[in-house]
Formats: C-alpha cells, sequence, structure tokens
C-alpha cells in the first residue's frame, strides 16, 4: 500500500507498549496527508513509549514520572531489489516522486494519573536524498487512557487525538480539523512468549467547502510477536486499510491497500527500541522488486 496505512502504523508503533506490559513488569519483580504512503504512520505516531517509562519508588512499586518525552522514526527505505533514492511501487517499479523519507515524532507526555494522559506531538518528514528536505506536518493532541480494560491477560488502550492543520498543505487543501479514535489490544497468553496485538484506528477530517482530500480513513493491524530474548523479539505486522474521499458518496470506499512486515525488534535498554523490517506489498504479485526495507526507533528522551 501506498504512505496510507503507514502513518497509522507509526501511531500504533508507540500505543504497542501497553499498561499490559506495565502491569506483566509488576508481577515478575508503552493524517490526511499528501504523502500517501505516510498514512498509516502518522495515526500510530507518538504512543508505545510512554508506557516504557515505568519508574521504581522507595517502597518498589512501579510508578510513572509526570512528565515525559519521547520520540518516534520510521524509516521508508529502497527496494531490496533495487535500491537507489526511491522507494518502489506494489508493482515494482521506482517511483521517481516517492523518495526516501524518515518521518518524526516529537511528544510531549503530562501523566494526570497511572491511565490517563495528554500528549502533544510535533511531526515533521525528513527527506534525507537529492538535496535534504525538512517539511512540517500537523501536530496533534492525544488524550489516551492505558487501561481501558484490563485483566490478568489482557488490555486495551484507547486515545482520542485532535488534529490542527495547520501546514500549508493542509490549508490548501481546506481542512478545518482532523478527529481521531485509536485503539490497541493486546493479549499475552499465560506461560507464552508470544503476545498477539491489533491496532484500529478511525479518522474524520473535517473540510471547508474548497475541501480536497480523504475525510475517512480507517485502519486496523493485526500482529504478533514472539520474544526470542529478553532484548530481542520476532515482530510480524498485516496492514489494511480504506479511505472515502471527500464529497464522494457516503459508502463509497476506496481500498487502501495491503502490506505484510515481518521484523526484529531490539531493545538495548528499557528506554530505546528498534525494530527493522521489510514492507511486502501483498495486493499485488510479491517480488523482490516491490518489497522495501524499513525501521522504526523508539527513544524515551525524558
Amino acid at each position: 500500500m501506498r504512505l496510507g496505512l503507514k502513518q497509522i502504523f507509526l501511531s500504533a508503533a508507540i500505543a504497542s507498549v501497553s499498561a499490559l506490559e506495565a502491569h506483566a513488569q509488576v508481577e515478575v519483580t508503552e493524517a490526511a496527508g499528501s504523502a500517501p504512503r505516510e498514512s498509516h504512520v502518522d495515526q500510530r505516531g507518538d504512543v508505545a513509549t510512554s508506557q516504557n517509562e515505568i519508574e521504581t519508588d522507595v517502597e518498589g512499586e512501579y510508578v510513572l514520572p509526570p512528565y515525559s518525552v519521547n520520540y518516534f522514526g520510521v524509516l521508508f527505505g529502497p527496494s531490496v531489489e533495487s535500491p537507489s533514492s526511491s522507494q518502489p511501487t506494489p508493482q515494482g517499479n521506482i517511483d521517481p516522486e516517492l523518495p526516501l523519507a524518515v518521518l518524526n515524532f516529537l511528544g510531549l507526555t503530562y501523566n494526570m494519573t497511572d491511565r490517563y494522559a495528554i500528549t502533544g506531538t510535533a511531526y515533521w518528514a525528513w527527506r534525507p536524498v537529492r538535496g535534504q528536505i525538512l517539511e512540517m506536518r500537523d501536530p496533534f493532541v492525544r488524550l489516551s487512557d492505558s487501561q481501558l480494560v484490563v485483566t490478568d491477560n489482557f488490555n486495551l488502550y484507547a486515545d482520542a487525538r485532535v488534529h490542527f492543520p495547520i501546514t500549508d498543505t493542509s490549508r490548501d487543501s481546506d481542512m478545518l480539523t482532523g478527529l481521531q479514535s485509536f485503539l490497541v489490544a493486546t493479549y499475552m497468553p499465560p506461560g507464552s512468549r508470544f503476545t498477539l496485538q491489533s491496532y484500529l484506528s478511525a479518522r474524520y477530517n473535517v473540510f471547508g467547502s474548497q475541501g480536497i482530500g480523504n475525510d475517512v480513513e480507517l485502519y486496523a493491524g493485526p500482529n504478533v510477536s514472539y520474544q526470542i530474548t529478553p532484548t530481542v523479539a520476532a515482530t510480524l505486522l498485516y496492514e489494511m486499510g480504506a479511505n472515502h474521499f471527500f464529497g464522494d458518496d457516503p459508502f463509497q470506499m476506496v481500498n487502501a491497500g495491503t502490506d505484510l512486515q515481518p521484523g526484529i525488534r531490539w531493545d538495548p535498554s528499557p528506554r530505546l527500541s528498534v525494530n527493522p523490517y521489510l514492507n511486502i506489498f501483498t495486493g499485488d504479485k510479491v517480488t523482490f522488486a516491490s518489497t522495501s526495507i524499513g525501521m522504526t526507533l523508539a527513544w524515551q528522551l525524558l
């Protein structure tokens, strides 16, 4: 799929370290954008690292610091078969209008309680090739509940987001605001090294009379990980999405594509997580030419 699914993927990636994992630690002792291939990333954007912010008080109980600063980035890399300065299309062609890119999210979180938090996120894209370019994207604010539903082995994370269309791209599209809801369901089978998750997102963009772009963006990302060692895990994510274009018939949805992402996650410290992966488009014939290299990085700065 194009950048559409990937922006949601990022937002979920940050929410993936859920309160369930924090609970496990206690038992044992966290856009209608102009670039289509980025849209999935932006909807997941900066959630997961906030759940790594657990500290220990004098009585040995885990507590969250009142404030935290987290960075989340994703690399959209080249084709496996023919590396270049551009990303491949689902058909295996090199798209000269889609250069390699890094999306960046910097979030400042205030933890109101051990469950509820509010986060403001700055978002920008960096093109490291063909003359470096840095482009700001629309910021957003997220109100989250890390334990909407929680049991010994299951946790449901939920948040509500407001996107602020302040960039030239959004203004040119006559976007007024964006409203989004995001869910992360996590299940950890007892006595198993597997973790099962599902990311779900729905976003509604409000346009003016001259609006152009997607007003509804839906995403689902079921995934599984296997903990090989305490710091290394094998990961597998499947992404799918659908969009509705502003002004079209109400039920006229467009398939945003599907992809499969096998990868390896390495956590060299509790504050840093690196996850290289392969992005395999599944809507067309699977080839090395259409398969690309990607990587995410989650870093708790404060």
